[in-house]
């Protein structure tokens, strides 16, 4: 057994206690335990000493430190507001969007893809695509990604950081003509109405490659709930997301969607 002084929280050092990290016997005994933020091994002090948060989470104190402490919201006006959970008298930056849609999804991006301190930009999704803003200092206003300008509406985005996958959800734009009421049956299908979804691969900073599509039934109304399943480094990555048709949950290999599995879900349950 091998004992490490824990912090009690970032914001206060000074209260510690002790946490025993049981090392594995055999051919893992000399295996490192790493922090899940930067994956570099833990010490016993200096900046990256052991961390424990309140939740029980084990960190290292140099990662909760950094990035912790920024919250990001997306506006129904098409703002996107970055925030200090150290001080809440107001947002640290208001960024203006490209268009007053309201933002739906944002995910943070960082310079090497893998969930660490150095947050450079962020990419959200509005209805009308995916849309990427430098917070990094720059001046540089936000952008829209350019295989994302579609003929539909965006209504869910999901972002593995570990593959740099993008999975941009869309509803298909439906034409109505002006003597056209649509009916509450319309509007309220529940078999879900034509969709899409686009894969996209992060490329550097701002770049996005456009690797496959795939057809979808989503909701009518409703934003759609798609995400990421990571299992590491040893496997491949699955997006996830509702066939509103067949009711199925499926999960799929983003670069060219192939079908892993099919879960069949309640009746009563509402994807």
């Amino acid at each position: 057994m091998e004992e490490f002084n824990v912090a009690d929280s970032p914001a206060d050092q000074t209260r510690s206690e002790s946490i025993c990290v049981s090392s594995s016997s055999g051919s893992q005994e000399d295996k490192e335990v790493l922090c899940s933020i930067c994956m570099e091994a833990w010490t016993n002090g200096g900046e990256h000493q052991i961390c424990c948060l309140p939740c029980g989470h084990l960190y290292g104190f140099s990662c909760i430190n950094k990035c912790c402490h920024h919250v990001y919201a997306g506006l129904q006006n098409g703002m996107v507001l970055v925030f200090d959970m150290r001080q809440t008298r107001g947002p640290l930056v208001s960024l203006t969007g490209l268009t007053t849609n309201p933002v739906h999804s944002i995910h943070q991006l960082s310079a090497n893809s893998t969930p660490t301190s150095d947050v450079l930009a962020l990419l959200s999704a509005s209805s009308m695509g995916l849309c990427q803003w430098n917070i990094s200092g720059s001046e540089e206003g936000p952008s829209l990604v350019s295989d994302t300008r579609n003929s539909g509406f965006c209504i869910a985005s999901s972002y593995c950081p570990r593959s740099n996958h993008v999975v941009a959800t869309y509803r298909k734009k439906v034409e109505v003509s002006d003597d056209t009421v649509p009916t509450q049956t319309d509007v309220g299908n529940s078999k879900g109405v034509e969709g899409f979804h686009v894969c996209l691969k992060r490329r550097g900073d701002d770049n996005y490659q456009k690797l496959s599509s795939t057809q979808a039934f989503v909701d009518p109304i409703c934003l759609q709930r798609t995400t990421f399943i990571d299992f590491g480094d040893e496997r491949t990555q699955l997006f996830a997301s509702c066939d509103k048709s067949t009711h199925e949950l499926f999960l799929q290999e983003p670069s060219v969607f192939a079908v892993s599995q099919r879960l069949q879900l309640l009746r009563n349950h509402s994807p």
